[in-house]
């Protein structure tokens, strides 16, 4: 009615690539409205909270060059700074490294960084 206010709160969380529903607390809080009678309320839903995967080819999505290291004999897996633009990712939560097979003797290894989501 004209000038009465009433409050539907709905809450909602989203933190994996996938969608779901905002659902309505069951409490209303009514304000100035004095009938409540007056109101209908025609859905317990309020909207889909959407979480989208970026591509790791995206521009602003940057692979750290690998240091050159010296033959020690042992084990070389330098592990790449990966950058969504200022943002530093998580290996294991952003993305996924695999190295080549060979990473002790003299030569290249190969780092491939792929996305996850």
């Amino acid at each position: 009615m004209d000038g009465e206010t009433a409050t539907a709160q709905t809450e909602g969380s989203q933190t994996e690539v996938g969608s779901s529903v905002n659902i309505a607390k069951e409490s209303i809080e009514w304000g100035t409205a004095t009938n409540k009678d007056n109101y209908y309320i025609q859905s317990l839903t309020d909207g889909k909270l959407t979480v989208t995967a970026k591509s790791i080819t995206a521009s602003d999505i940057t692979v750290g060059a690998l240091p050159n290291v010296v033959y020690s004999g042992t084990e070389q897996a330098q592990k790449p700074e990966v950058k969504d633009g200022d943002t530093a990712l998580v290996e294991g939560t952003d993305y996924d490294l695999a190295f080549s097979e060979d990473k002790t003797n003299v030569g290249t290894v190969t780092v491939v960084v792929t996305g996850k989501g």
